[in-house]
């Protein structure tokens, strides 16, 4: 619980200071988390040792730093694992629809924050991923492979592959 207690303390730094990337990777986690959860109930059902070996590729995933970005696919092991630790210790009830993604609700009694110390493999790490996105976009651009170069609504998207830096967002499979 201590490791746990930690954890939300840092969140909740993030929540008061980059609320708005919080909020996305909570909304990731709530949605593609519950799915990964589903996933891996059933898996624990069809077959607890394929599930264990399944849970702990996810923990070693979760303690790479190299598998931090991006952030959406980190988010949906972090989802799936805040689902089996609210189910398997009583933490909070996630079973019940809310307007709010179950990940912010763990925070809702967190008061005291932690600041992460500076990581400097991570800050590597999200500007190659920064990079990376810019080439890819600056690359699409470059072959003219542009579907709509005008302000209009986007429908839909493939989020799990899609890079967004302003005003562009690009996406290998479809719009």
């Amino acid at each position: 619980p201590d490791i746990f207690q930690r954890f939300l303390r840092l969140r909740n730094y993030r929540r008061q200071h980059f609320s708005y990337e919080l909020n996305y990777e909570a909304a990731i986690e709530q949605i593609e988390g519950s799915a990964t959860y589903v996933e891996l109930a059933s898996l624990k059902q069809l077959s607890p040792i394929k599930y264990q070996q399944r849970i702990s590729k996810i923990l070693s995933s979760l303690r790479d730093e190299s598998q931090l970005f991006p952030i959406r696919i980190f988010s949906y092991e972090i989802g799936a694992v805040l689902f089996l630790l609210a189910k398997e210790q009583n933490l909070s009830p996630f079973e019940n629809f809310s307007s709010e993604p179950f990940p912010l609700t763990l925070l809702r009694n967190v008061t005291e924050t932690e600041i992460a110390p500076l990581n400097f493999i991570v800050q590597q790490q999200y500007h190659s991923f920064k990079e990376e996105s810019n080439e890819i976009i600056r690359h699409a651009l470059e072959l003219n492979h542009c579907i709509c170069d005008k302000e209009s609504k986007l429908l839909g998207i493939n989020m799990y592959d899609a890079r967004y830096e302003e005003p562009y967002i690009i996406s290998r499979y479809f719009v």
